[in-house]
Parts: structure tokens; sequence; C-alpha cells
């Protein structure tokens, strides 16, 4: 019988998808905050914007990831609207805010 110190088992994070090239620190992102939202429910909306919002973001493409699939998701599944709205008022003070390219306002998770 293998023991389960003998067979260490790989975080699903940790390996490359069969058939890809290497994966980027958005592709990451991505798996990540999607994998958040493929559990969300009205029950739990509260646990998966704080683990949302633990997430360190660092540039403003990123942010405008995080964004996109939560958008995405919400159009989705239209059931779950009110669980969506209240993701993103728990969201909306989370992230950091990004310098803009042309020197307008920040980029925030608000403004985006």
């Amino acid at each position: 019988p293998l023991s389960a110190a003998a067979t260490p088992l790989a975080s699903p994070l940790a390996t490359p998808l069969r058939g890809s090239a290497a994966r980027t620190p958005q592709d990451d992102l991505r798996r990540g905050v999607q994998s958040l939202l493929n559990k969300i429910c009205p029950e739990n909306v509260l646990t998966i914007a704080d683990k949302i919002a633990c997430i360190q973001l660092k540039n403003p493409q990123e942010l405008e990831i995080v964004i996109e699939l939560i958008f995405k998701k919400a159009i989705t599944e239209p059931h779950y609207c009110e669980t969506y709205a209240d993701l993103v008022f728990g969201l909306k003070a989370a992230f950091p805010e990004f310098p803009a390219p042309d020197g307008g306002k920040p980029i925030t998770f608000k403004s985006s």
C-alpha cells in the first residue's frame, strides 16, 4: 500500500494543461477566479467575495480580467443576478487603484 506521504499530489495549478504552451500569470488568474465563480451561490457570496478580494492584482489588465469574468458569468446566469450584484458590491473597494496611462482618473474596480 502506498502512503499519502510517499505519493504527493500535484496541485492542479502547478500542472500545465495538456497540449498547451506554458501558462502565463494571467491564465492562472483566469483559472482561479473562474473556479471561485463556479462555486458562487447566495449562501456563500461573501466567502467568495473575500477570496477574490485576497487576489493580488499587479496591473490594470489583471483587474480587467477579473471584471470581465464576473460580467460574463453574471450574463450567462441571470437567475443569480442578485448574487453577482452582491459580489460586485463586496469587491468595489477591495482592489487597488492603478494610474491611468494618459494621466487621467485612476483605473479602479468601480470605474472599469
